[in-house]
């Protein structure tokens, strides 16, 4: 009964993450305050199916039609394999920098270095990029061109308030990305229930629409090559599963969480897409 009791105690769990995390070398600095839902926030948050279907779903469909369908359940398939190999790696070295310490640990610390660079340049364009992206959409709201100095003074407010945001601290951090989390969430289920409702007011779609090849597939000299492309949807999209990770050393017991967060938000967010197109293209 003692042992269960100390297991549960918040204490005892802050006290035996510190020594876990003694084991690769470091002492804990920075601060656990993320539970469960916050380590999968971040990692379904970073993947966005709603924004990656909405941005790609036109490219994939023009290439293969309905078939985009099953183009997206193979990646999202493929995915799943590459999550069950980084939930591993997060159970097994559940330390912050996963890119750097992974690589390091099992390669070589060159490598790792190597790698730890590519992920700081893959954050530095993506994020201004991400940024940018929102100030379209919002300056195209407000009436504007989707290019301009209204777009450029709307992504400065943006990265700056993200960075406002980080400085603040994780709590904060967790906060914003909790409610960011929730709203997609319930996004999705408004989107399905909204696209079904279309579907069975429609009264004549065809389960046809499914297997209806697009005009790039129905030419044999492009059909693999179009295929191939209508790939780049789900594999655009089914990214960032990994995110959990980077955060270890800020979640509780992060040996459970973060590898559960890793494999449900791909999954979730895997089915949630598929789901999706499966309306759509009905």
């Amino acid at each position: 009964m003692d042992k269960m009791h100390n297991d549960r105690n918040p204490d005892s769990l802050r006290l035996k993450d510190t020594q876990d995390l003694e084991k690769f070398g470091y002492s804990q600095q920075l601060n656990r305050s993320m539970g469960a839902f916050s380590s999968f926030a971040i990692s379904f948050s970073l993947i966005s199916v709603l924004t990656g279907i909405y941005a790609n779903f036109n490219f994939g469909y023009l290439q293969i039609g309905g078939y985009i369908v099953w183009s997206w359940l193979l990646v999202g398939l493929g995915q799943f394999m590459v999550a069950l190999v980084m939930a591993d790696l997060s159970a097994s070295m559940p330390i912050s920098g996963y890119g750097y310490q992974w690589s390091a640990r099992l390669v070589h610390a060159d490598y790792g270095y190597f790698v730890g660079w590519l992920l700081l340049i893959q954050f530095i364009t993506g994020f201004p990029g991400t940024c940018q992206a929102l100030a379209v959409t919002l300056s195209g709201i407000m009436g504007g061109e989707s290019s301009g100095n209204l777009v450029t003074y709307i992504s400065l407010i943006v990265v700056s308030s993200v960075t406002i945001i980080h400085l603040i601290g994780i709590r904060a951090v967790t906060l914003v990305n909790n409610m960011g989390a929730y709203a997609e969430l319930a996004g999705i289920a408004f989107l399905l229930v909204l696209l079904c409702g279309i579907w069975v007011i429609a009264g004549q779609v065809s389960s046809e629409n499914l297997f209806a090849a697009g005009n790039a597939l129905s030419k044999n000299g492009n059909r693999y090559a179009s295929f191939a492309l209508s790939l780049l949807l789900g594999a655009w999209c089914l990214t960032g599963f990994e995110a959990a990770a980077d955060l270890a050393e800020e979640t509780h017991s992060p040996r459970k969480n973060v590898p559960h967060a890793v494999i449900l938000s791909q999954i979730s967010a895997a089915l949630a897409g598929f789901f999706i197109l499966v309306f759509l293209v009905l």
